[in-house]
């Protein structure tokens, strides 16, 4: 059954949101990827919202594979797109995994994306993080139908895909040194 979560002031921020929406959706019942693959935000607004729902941050491992997944797939689709120099129809895809990507950034970090506002200003608090994020979101965000934002994004993702499997790495091998730590 769909369900609707106000989408507070914080979130508001084009080209995410501010062209009329007022709430997402989202189903209980649909699959996380599915769910990602037709929202954004979802998760990050409804733990502001203190709606009771999945919190990636708390599995990421799982959550970003997904959503590394969804990229993957969907890169291919963007990158003809703009070969094909139909620039409208890539800025929706580019929205959208543009929102993955911030949403990927905050839950490598253990976090929800809490704001939209002053959102570069907001990373340099986030430990894990390409460099130069800040700047760099804001340029895609600038012009997110360029092909220079694409490939600004398509980096952006590889830079922390390698973030995030190191991340899983060191865990993996603490996990593995507190099993057999005589101690």
């Amino acid at each position: 059954m769909m369900q609707y979560i106000a989408i507070p002031d914080l979130f508001f921020r084009r080209p995410f949101f501010g062209n009329g929406e007022r709430k997402v959706g989202y189903d209980e019942t649909t699959a996380f990827t599915e769910i990602m693959r037709h929202a954004y935000f979802v998760y990050d607004i409804a733990a502001v919202q203190l709606v009771e729902l999945y919190k990636p941050w708390e599995n990421p491992e799982e959550a970003i594979s997904a959503v590394l997944s969804l990229w993957k797939e969907a890169k291919q689709e963007i990158a003809l797109l703009l070969r094909q120099r139909k620039r409208r129809e890539a800025e929706g895809p580019m929205i959208h995994f543009t929102a993955h990507f911030l949403s990927v950034l905050h839950w490598m970090n253990g976090v929800g994306v809490s704001s939209l506002q002053d959102m570069d200003q907001n990373m340099w608090h986030l430990p894990v993080k390409p460099i130069n994020v800040g700047e760099r979101i804001l340029f895609i965000l600038d012009g997110p139908s360029h092909y220079h934002s694409f490939i600004q994004l398509s980096e952006l993702y590889e830079e922390a895909e390698k973030q995030f499997l190191k991340q899983m790495v060191v865990k993996k091998t603490c996990l593995k040194r507190k099993k057999t730590s005589p101690l």
